[in-house]
Formats: structure tokens, C-alpha cells, sequence
């Protein structure tokens, strides 16, 4: 959590700047490689990576504005709210962005007799939705429900390691 300044009358912490600067220029350089990709691209797993480069940034945004505003204003009071559903729609474009890369690596690899392997992708995604939705996440609170971050997080552990494996499966495959 970002360290809050009680007296903004004060300087601003040399890490919040670090901070700032760090999360603009991610979100710019991520944002600006996904309008790349989508500009040069003519294939569809191109589009793809360039609309799952997009779907990363655009959703990081949510919250990443909200903090650097507090980074460099120190008002974390006003922003709560803000970076509580920011944090939300991030942990929703995070499912959406392994789902995107599942789809690039079907369409590279071409593998057969995947549909077994993509409708638990799309399981494990459906479930870690709905349990973001949850309003026992407290997503705005001070203090959120640590078990309900452990619940939420179990499917997308899942999932990173279905797409994962599966990447790394195909890729032996492809040298070997």
C-alpha cells in the first residue's frame, strides 16, 4: 500500500515520486506497444497480442492513476473508493489477458484436440469473475478480507498454470 503523507505541506518521499514516474511510464510504453502491435499486424494472433497488450494497460490503469495521484498528492482519503474498484477491474483484465494469451498460443501452435484444455481456461476464468464480484472481497476497505483474496486467487493461480504449462509444452515441442 502506498505510504501516505499526513502533512502535505512536506516534500513527497523520493519512492512515491519513483512511484509516479514508474507507473506513467508503464502504462504509456504498454499502451503504446499494444497501438504498435495493432498498426502493424495483418494476423490474427498479432491482433491479438496487440489487443491483449492493450487490455493489460487499459486495465492497470484503473488503479495505477488512482495511486500515482496519491503518490504525488498524498490525498488517500479521497481516492479510496477509486482505487478499490480500480483494483477490481485490474484482477478482471488480469483473466482476460490469460485467456487472450490461451487463444495467441492456440493460434500459434495450432495443437489438436484442445477444446478439453479451453473450457477449463474458461472455467477457471468464469470462477475468478464471479468471486471478484463478490462484495466480501471489501475491495474498498482499509483492511480487505484476506481469506476472500486467498478464494479469488486460487482459480487464476490455476489458470497462469494451465497457460503456462501449455506454453511450455508447445514450445519443447516445437524445438524438439
Amino acid at each position: 500500500m502506498i505510504e501516505l503523507n499526513p502533512d502535505p505541506a512536506k516534500p513527497l518521499q523520493m519512492s512515491r515520486w519513483f512511484e509516479a514516474v514508474f507507473d506513467t511510464l508503464y502504462l504509456f510504453i504498454a499502451a503504446y506497444i499494444g497501438v504498435k502491435m495493432l498498426w502493424h499486424q495483418t494476423g490474427i494472433a498479432g491482433i491479438l497480442s496487440g489487443v491483449m497488450a492493450l487490455v493489460l494497460a487499459g486495465g492497470d490503469a484503473f488503479h495505477l492513476i488512482p495511486r500515482i495521484i496519491v503518490a504525488v498528492s498524498g490525498n488517500y482519503g479521497r481516492l479510496k473508493g477509486m482505487l478499490g474498484l480500480g483494483k477490481l477491474i485490474t484482477s478482471i483484465t488480469m483473466t482476460l489477458f490469460y485467456i487472450l494469451l490461451w487463444h495467441i498460443g492456440l493460434l500459434c501452435f495450432t495443437p489438436a484436440l484442445m477444446w478439453e484444455w479451453t473450457a477449463l481456461v474458461y472455467i477457471l476464468a468464469g470462477l475468478r469473475i464471479v468471486l471478484c464480484l463478490f462484495k466480501q472481497n471489501g475491495w474498498t476497505c482499509a483492511k480487505p478480507s484476506v481469506r476472500w483474496a486467498v478464494l479469488r486467487n486460487v482459480p487464476f493461480l490455476l489458470l497462469g498454470i494451465t497457460v503456462a504449462f501449455f506454453w511450455h509444452i508447445q514450445q519443447r515441442h516445437r524445438t524438439a
